[in-house]
């Protein structure tokens, strides 16, 4: 009897196979700005503070932590994501060797204007990448994991800057996308950085599923 999966192919290979024939692309950098970031604080439970130059992490007599939150492009036919990087721009404060960690924030429905202590959204338990503060650097990069933002689909990404031991006393902050309404000569908001690759043209592909028929084909002779 003939074995009806015999002559299927894999599902994966063939969402690829669609992906690559959807056209040429090229490699691609998209640079976004935050559309909304702000800081909460313990102490101040119903407070906001999204109109603020700066974001701040702390643990001490007081908890603050910040949220940041972007919209994501549509990728181009034929593109894939291949990196992805948080960059800020750091402000001051700080003990030199401390850990900032960056946590997935799982509702995006948070405002600037009005997320608080008390309604701030929930994230995710494991951090996406943890940083250590250097005195005299003034950029502090984090690279997220491309799952990041594969389980995330609704074009929206939320994240969370806190101290990765809120069970010391320190502090530091970097500068929001509001800095620049500010006297002084402030540093640039935060940036997300979308690094993006060409899928494999389609004669790459045809290679590719050449190969697999001869093995298709060898382990059917074996059988």
């Amino acid at each position: 009897m003939l074995d009806p999966t015999r002559n299927k192919f894999h599902p994966t290979l063939l969402a690829a196979l669609s992906l690559g024939l959807a056209g040429p692309a090229t490699a691609a950098t998209h640079e976004l700005a935050p559309v909304a970031d702000a800081y909460v604080v313990s102490d101040y439970a119903t407070v906001n503070y999204g109109d603020e130059k700066d974001l701040f992490v702390h643990a001490g007599s007081t908890t603050k932590r910040t949220y940041l939150r972007f919209d994501l492009p549509a990728l181009a036919a034929g593109e894939v994501l291949a990196g992805v990087s948080l960059q800020l721009s750091y402000a001051q404060g700080g003990n030199e060797g401390s850990s900032i960690a960056l946590h997935h924030v799982t509702d995006d429905s948070w405002l600037e204007s009005a997320i608080t202590w008390s309604n701030r959204p929930d994230y995710d338990a494991a951090a996406l990448d943890s940083q250590t503060i250097f005195l005299g650097h003034a950029m502090m990069t984090f690279n997220l994991p491309l799952s990041a933002l594969a389980a995330d689909q609704d074009g929206s990404l939320s994240l969370l800057l806190k101290l990765s031991d809120e069970g010391i006393s320190d502090t530091a902050s970097f500068y929001s996308k509001e800095a620049i309404n500010f006297p002084g000569n402030y540093g640039p908001a935060a940036m997300l950085t979308l690094n993006t690759a060409p899928i494999p043209e389609p004669e790459t592909w045809g290679l590719m599923l050449t190969g697999l028929g001869l093995v298709g084909w060898a382990a059917r002779r074996r059988g």
